[in-house]
């Protein structure tokens, strides 16, 4: 009779053993482990090889380097990998007949000092800056032929004030790197309540949908991020990239390891195989944690660069009208593959109220229906579909 009972008992220890292992595999989802310095990972910079992105923990490699040093390495590694890899696409090299590699622009212009003007007192738009600029906010350098075309994506609403300041430092900073680009502002008119994740992906929508711009990078960026280096070079590569990762406010360190906001890059590619941000976090807070879970789930990692090159300060400011935090937030930092699939790109419904050409920035003005009131939800799209067709199919109307 000892038998049933020592059985029992295998099989209650057993069920407590695969509990724990439940729990633990849970607790990692939730907390990604540091890494030990120098451990080899797909998140960091350039080392190695000048045709592949290998990368390498950058959590120490300023307090190991030295500021000065780490610069140095990293600007050589990124500029032999650059001269190799980052090429104009075909599209772009059929615009200039008969190009040599050596009209190409220079991955580290001269020009750049390591340093960008911040001083809120005197920053202003030259006459030289104006004058280069064409309908759109658009820039393109006439002397050289750009390795890539970047759109800047910002989302916001009411942020007059630092969406000045924004424009002042990104136009030479972005002019200094040499760079093909253009400065998209999505705003957003109804409801209240803010929805920055939905209107990154209207930005990507329209910039796609409309073929007299075609762009090889897209940066998502916060209205209240400046660089305080112009070494940081903007651009897209193999992974996506954590573009602002190290701010003053947080004392230029990560606030986590797969902190993923503030300011992002992606190819096309990237974005559409990730099925663009969640269209479902209202208010403030959830969609970046979001996003990263995102391109886990489309078989990417992503990359920084250094914080000897890739710091920031953040504008302070009070929390926006209408961007309250979200109380599904939380929700960013559950792995939920399934849900990636029913919810962003391809899911995505609005309204353009407004699509206008200024002088420094092509202002796009979008309306989402109210949380409560929102369409439902497409069915889960197969595998074949989402490879094939990730461009969503909003219900758009244009008053523009």
């Amino acid at each position: 009779m000892q038998f049933p009972k020592r059985a029992s008992l295998l099989c209650c220890l057993a069920l407590v053993a695969v509990q724990a292992l439940v729990y633990s595999a849970y607790i990692l989802r939730l907390f990604p482990q540091k890494r030990n310095p120098g451990e080899v990972d797909t998140i960091g910079y350039f080392v190695g090889s000048d045709t592949e992105l290998y990368a390498n923990d950058v959590l120490n490699l300023t307090e190991l380097k030295g500021e000065t040093e780490c610069a140095e390495q990293f600007l050589d590694t990124y500029s032999r990998y650059c001269e190799k890899a980052i090429v104009p696409s075909s599209e772009v090299a059929r615009q200039y007949a008969g190009w040599s590699r050596k009209e190409l622009c220079p991955c580290l212009p001269q020009n750049l000092t390591g340093t960008v003007n911040l001083n809120m007192n005197s920053l202003k738009l030259s006459a030289q800056i104006f004058s280069g600029l064409h309908p759109g906010g658009h820039w393109s350098p006439s002397w050289c032929i750009p390795r890539q075309r970047i759109a800047i994506v910002v989302p916001c609403r009411d942020r007059a004030a630092h969406l000045d300041l924004f424009l002042q430092v990104y136009h030479p900073f972005l002019q200094s790197q040499f760079h093909s680009y253009s400065i998209f502002v999505v705003e957003q008119q109804e409801p209240e309540i803010f929805n920055k994740a939905a209107l990154m992906n209207v930005g990507f929508v329209e910039i796609v949908r409309r073929k007299d711009r075609v762009f090889d990078c897209f940066i998502f960026h916060d209205v209240d991020s400046l660089p305080e280096d112009d070494r940081n070079i903007y651009g897209c590569y193999r992974l996506p990239r954590h573009v602002a990762a190290f701010y003053d406010k947080l004392g230029y360190r990560l606030k986590y390891y797969k902190m993923f906001g503030g300011a992002t890059a992606f190819t096309r590619r990237q974005f559409e195989l990730s099925n663009g941000y969640s269209n479902e976090f209202w208010g403030w807070g959830g969609e970046d944690d979001d996003m990263e879970k995102r391109i886990a789930a489309a078989n990417f990692s992503f990359m920084r660069f250094p914080k000897c090159v890739a710091r920031y300060t953040m504008i302070k400011h009070e929390r926006d009208r209408g961007n309250p935090s979200n109380n599904r937030a939380a929700l960013g930092w559950y792995y939920r593959p399934e849900v990636y699939q029913r919810d962003g790109l391809n899911t995505l419904r609005y309204t353009l109220v407004g699509y206008e050409e200024r002088l420094l920035y092509t202002k796009i003005i979008a309306s989402f229906s109210s949380p409560s009131t929102a369409a439902p939800k497409a069915s889960t799209p197969t595998a074949t579909e989402s490879a094939a067709s990730p461009t969503p199919s909003s219900d758009r109307s244009s008053s523009s």
